[in-house]
């Protein structure tokens, strides 16, 4: 198994090469696919660039698991719709953790601003509040 960095296409060789000596499954983070999420997230994971990399993996009989964050700081109420079709495209919405829980933003990371108090000595990753109060 190994996780990867989905920036860029991986190029084939590679894969085959992993796949020859015995890989088996990938994991990589997809996040979301709306563009309220990219304007935070300086990924920029496309859906055409996850959806590329799934179809390279199934033509090679290689399991994938990815991440991917349904709820965000930003997310607007509409694009949760848009996130979870594209869970249900991709077969990926069995999942409850990504369904469930919201995006984790480190103490000191450049999304930490977003937190409601940005003490370290206990564990704020979750302590924020959504922009689009419809989403609260």
């Amino acid at each position: 198994m190994v996780y990867l960095a989905l920036g860029t296409m991986i190029p084939e060789k590679l894969l085959d090469r992993l796949t020859e000596v015995g890989l088996v499954r990938v994991f990589f983070g997809i996040e979301s696919i709306t563009s309220d999420f990219q304007e935070l997230n300086p990924k920029k994971i496309s859906k055409k660039l996850g959806n590329d990399f799934i179809s390279s993996l199934e033509k090679k009989g290689i399991s994938y698991h990815i991440g991917f964050m349904l709820f965000y700081p930003t997310i607007e109420h509409k694009n949760i719709e848009v996130n979870i079709e594209y869970l249900w495209e991709i077969n990926k919405l069995f999942r409850l953790g990504v369904i469930r829980e919201k995006m984790r933003i480190l103490p000191g990371s450049p999304n930490s601003s977003l937190l409601i108090t940005n003490d370290e000595s206990i564990d704020q990753a979750y302590n924020y509040h959504f922009s689009d109060l419809q989403t609260s």
